[in-house]
């Protein structure tokens, strides 16, 4: 039987603390009324249960899926040693091994960013409940300051309670948005620089493009498959931020939609950006090799191959698809704060 991995127990906690929260809301009497939390201008917190396993979906795949990408490249003739392929699993393993315990540091990183990033989105509340001094004041009426208004009946401390739960599992979803984007920047990094990692430079091994694969995909099939799937999650994750920019009053854009608005473009294009940069350089040496081969079948192989991953497989069309749906709803999201 497959072990559970801690990060499905930790999102299976969280959906289940953010049901409660739902419960809760009716119990307290926050549930409904003007921006209740069970209301429809309020999707952004009452589907947060939904949003807990996306999230928790995309950390998970992401994450296997690099490791097996990483774990495939010595079969796939794409590990070198002294220019003679390393076809060895074991090769790959300190490097592997390094990557997880990179990991570690990174998720502490995206916890601290997350809880400090809910903290600024929840700036006016520091004001109304009177934690900071000033006249600053929250300027949509919700259930997050339900206490202020008369459609509800709640006392200032059973909804400054609710609030610091609800904003508290706010803080556990974005630190999992930062975890998934940060373990796929770590994954880039690692095969952008790979040659200049110790054990690697010690070992005298390094990633060549394979001309010769018959998939016509360089040897990287594996990480193209991690980059489509990520894509495909990514584009259903960004509905978290399209439901939390229409549940804004119009023209209202607090400090939290600000960051959110800069911070995305880098969910969006880290899975590519860094990919790519580092496939320009090395398709170059491929095709000097390719060229200075005896075979002339290695230069008519080198033509077959694609260096972009959302090309020749059923797979990167969906990823292809998928991230022009990503794109689409970053574009409602930049037009909504700026025009």
């Amino acid at each position: 039987m497959k072990r559970r991995s801690y990060t499905f127990y930790l999102t299976l906690l969280l959906v289940l603390l953010s049901i409660i929260a739902s419960i809760s809301s009716i119990l307290v009497g926050l549930a409904f009324g003007e921006g209740g939390f069970l209301t429809v201008e309020k999707l952004n917190w009452s589907l947060y249960p939904l949003f807990f396993i996306i999230c928790g979906l995309l950390i998970k795949t992401s994450w296997h899926l690099y490791i097996e990408a990483w774990n495939s490249l010595p079969s796939n003739n794409v590990i070198y040693r002294k220019n003679v392929v390393e076809r060895r699993l074991d090769v790959i393993k300190p490097t592997v091994k390094l990557i997880n315990k990179a990991r570690v540091p990174l998720i502490f990183a995206s916890v601290l960013f997350g809880f400090l990033l809910s903290a600024i989105d929840a700036w006016c509340l520091w004001f109304e409940y009177g934690i900071l001094r000033g006249d600053h004041y929250c300027s949509e009426n919700d259930f997050s300051i339900a206490f202020k208004l008369e459609s509800y009946v709640v006392s200032k401390f059973s909804n400054g309670i609710f609030v610091v739960a609800v904003y508290t599992l706010q803080s556990c979803l974005i630190s999992m948005g930062l975890i998934a984007l940060f373990q796929i920047i770590l994954h880039g990094y690692f095969f952008l620089f790979f040659e200049k990692i110790e054990s690697n430079k010690k070992s005298n091994i390094e990633i060549k493009l394979n001309i010769n694969d018959r998939l016509g995909e360089f040897g990287l099939t594996e990480v193209n498959r991690a980059l489509n799937t990520n894509y495909i999650f990514i584009a259903v994750a960004m509905t978290i931020p399209v439901l939390s920019a229409f549940s804004q009053p119009e023209g209202v854009i607090d400090h939290g939609q600000w960051l959110l608005r800069l911070l995305l473009p880098l969910l969006l294009l880290a899975p590519l950006a860094i990919p790519y940069y580092d496939r320009f350089f090395r398709v170059k040496e491929a095709s000097d090799r390719a060229k200075a081969s005896a075979s002339e079948n290695d230069a008519e192989d080198f033509k077959k191959q694609s260096l972009f991953p959302f090309e020749g497989t059923q797979l990167g069309y969906l990823g292809k698809t998928a991230a022009a749906i990503a794109l689409a709803q970053y574009i409602y999201l930049f037009t909504n704060t700026f025009f």
